[in-house]
C-alpha cells in the first residue's frame, strides 16, 4: 500500500522539481541571485551535499530502528510531500545554490534541484526520522538538523520553516485525530 503510494510521490515531486527549474531558467532575469535570508547571511556556508549525507544516516538509523509509531510519521511524511509539487510549481524563486555545472554527478541531477525550494522536503523528512526515532536525538534530527539545509544553501529558511509548519500540522492533526 506504501510501495505505490511512495512512488507516486516521489514520481510528483521529481517532475514539479524538473518543471520549476526550466522554468526558473527561462523566466527569472537572475536565477542564480539568492535572495536576501537573515539566518543564511549569519552562519558559515558548509558543502551543499552535507545535509544530504546527515539525511542519508538518520534514514538507515530509522530503518533498523522500531519504536511503533511509524505509520503516523510515514503517512505524515507523504501527505506533506503530496502537497508539496503544488507549493514548488506555484512558486519559483531564484535558487541560492551555486549554478550547476554542465557535467554533474547523476546525485547532484538528481537530489540538487535548484529552484524547487517552497517547501523543503528535506525538512519533512528530518521530521518524519526524528518523530519516528523521539527522544532527544529525535529533537535534534528535527530541530537542528533541518538548520543544515539553510548553511548549506540548499534552502531559504522559509523553506525549511514551511516544511516544519506543514508536516507538524499533518502529523498532530493526525495524532489528535482532528
Amino acid at each position: 500500500n506504501y510501495i505505490i503510494f511512495s512512488l507516486v510521490v516521489l514520481i510528483l515531486n521529481r517532475i514539479a522539481g524538473l518543471y520549476t527549474n526550466i522554468r526558473g531558467e527561462t523566466l527569472l532575469q537572475t536565477p542564480y541571485k539568492k535572495l536576501p535570508d537573515i539566518i543564511q547571511d549569519n552562519i558559515p556556508k558548509i558543502n551543499t551535499n552535507i545535509p544530504d549525507y546527515i539525511l542519508g544516516v538518520c534514514i538507515l538509523y530509522s530503518i533498523f530502528y522500531n519504536n511503533g509509531n511509524f505509520n503516523v510519521c510515514y503517512e505524515s511524511l507523504l501527505l506533506s510531500l503530496m502537497l508539496r509539487p503544488i507549493f514548488v510549481s506555484v512558486t519559483t524563486l531564484p535558487t541560492c545554490m551555486p549554478q550547476p555545472k554542465p557535467n554533474q554527478s547523476l546525485y547532484s541531477k538528481f537530489f540538487n534541484s535548484t529552484h524547487d525550494l517552497i517547501f523543503s522536503g528535506h525538512t519533512c523528512v528530518f521530521l518524519f526520522c526524528g518523530k519516528y526515532i523521539s527522544g532527544y536525538i529525535g529533537i535534534i534530527i528535527q530541530y537542528i538538523l533541518p538548520i543544515s539545509l539553510i548553511a548549506s544553501r540548499q534552502h531559504y529558511t522559509i523553506d525549511v520553516l514551511v516544511g516544519l509548519v506543514i508536516y507538524n500540522s499533518i502529523y498532530y492533526n493526525k495524532i489528535l485525530k482532528i
